[in-house]
């Protein structure tokens, strides 16, 4: 429940902040991420206080958030948990997925690391087959997610 809270939220404030809802090609790369065979363009990444979210473009619209206890993540490897309300250390991070054509559950990391490479003010997150879980309509539906974002 806590985590459809908090992923309800990161994506309240993720469209809330967005001035166009049909955003046009963008000029930037902010990265991709791939999970079940399909791969998602980011077309914007903001922070959100210590979260970074992530909006693909259309038609296989998601978003994807990456939390951490900074908005200012320092290098290095996070090991990824999935409940930040218990003991979030600086040293972790969670990944939240949400697939906006409402036909998948909302996604939350189970284990896997996330690595942050620094360089001036450019920003690159790097994960790898990081599981993640969400419940269906009939269960739990398990999903590995890779990517890399770029801000």
């Amino acid at each position: 429940m806590k985590t459809s809270i908090l992923l309800f939220v990161s994506i309240s404030l993720f469209m809330s902040c967005s001035k166009n809802s049909d955003p046009s090609p963008a000029a930037t790369d902010f990265g991709s991420w791939s999970y079940n065979g399909k791969t998602f363009k980011g077309v914007s990444l903001n922070w959100t206080g210590a979260t970074l979210v992530g909006l693909a473009e259309k038609p296989n619209q998601s978003v994807l958030s990456v939390m951490f206890t900074s908005s200012s993540p320092a290098n290095g490897t996070y090991t990824i948990i999935s409940d930040p309300s218990v003991g979030f250390k600086s040293t972790e991070a969670v990944i939240l997925l949400s697939d906006l054509t409402l036909t998948a559950p909302n996604y939350v990391s189970q284990s896997g690391t996330v690595t942050v490479s620094r360089s001036g003010s450019s920003l690159q997150v790097t994960f790898s087959n990081v599981k993640m879980t969400g419940q269906t309509g009939t269960g739990v539906d398990s999903i590995d997610i890779s990517g890399t974002i770029v801000k």
